[in-house]
């Protein structure tokens, strides 16, 4: 569900998405960003779930400075799944969209994420 809504907007369309405004949704983006790391250590299982409920708040409720680590750990996700295209191009989105939002809270995460799917 999550790639399909993302296949439905070009990387402009992405890149130059609405901004989230609702503080409640930017406080749960904050929260899922905090968990992400934790949860591949402790409940690698429920990973996915974190990385694209990401994904999905900022496509429901406009890009946040949260969003760009969402994309990078959703592009890890597809590639580990073997979905190396769009694991790039997604992990790419989250390391451009830092420029965009001017996010740098999460700038080391999204970089670090984002290396390694550029080496697969």
């Amino acid at each position: 569900q999550t790639l399909f809504m993302l296949n439905q907007n070009s990387d402009r369309v992405l890149m130059n998405y609405k901004r989230m405004t609702d503080s409640s949704k930017i406080k749960a983006m904050k929260f899922l960003a905090r968990l992400e790391t934790p949860c591949g250590m402790a409940r690698p299982d429920l990973q996915p779930f974190v990385a694209m409920k990401k994904v999905h708040l900022s496509l429901s409720h406009g890009m946040c400075q949260f969003s760009p680590v969402g994309f990078a750990h959703f592009g890890a996700l597809l590639a580990r799944r073997g979905n190396i295209p769009d694991g790039y191009r997604y992990s790419k989105m989250g390391k451009n969209l830092l420029s965009v939002i001017g996010s740098k809270e999460v700038a080391g995460e999204v970089i670090c994420v984002s290396t390694h799917v550029f080496c697969f």
